[in-house]
């Protein structure tokens, strides 16, 4: 075995107000709430946009090699993502 040589992200697009929802028979109400609360990493690259100037240069495929997606923020990485096909 050997080790991947890069790491792949997705990076999921979506109209306004369209964004992409599952849920399970009979919790389509507790799934909706949720996804309402909660951000996509493209709204969440709108935000980043908004509030740093050093975003407003990157193009969204261009965010994952000097930003890490967690918890439904993007945040600044510390090491270089030069292994990361976007």
């Amino acid at each position: 075995m050997h080790d991947p040589s890069h790491a792949v992200m997705r990076l999921p697009v979506h109209l306004p107000n369209q964004k992409r929802v599952t849920f399970k028979d009979g919790h389509e109400e507790k799934a909706l709430e949720a996804a309402r609360s909660r951000q996509t990493m493209l709204e969440s690259w709108f935000q980043l946009n908004q509030s740093d100037p050093d975003a407003q240069t990157l193009l969204y495929t261009d965010i994952p090699y000097n930003y890490m997606y967690d918890r439904n923020n993007w945040k600044r990485r510390k090491r270089g993502g030069n292994k990361i096909v976007a």
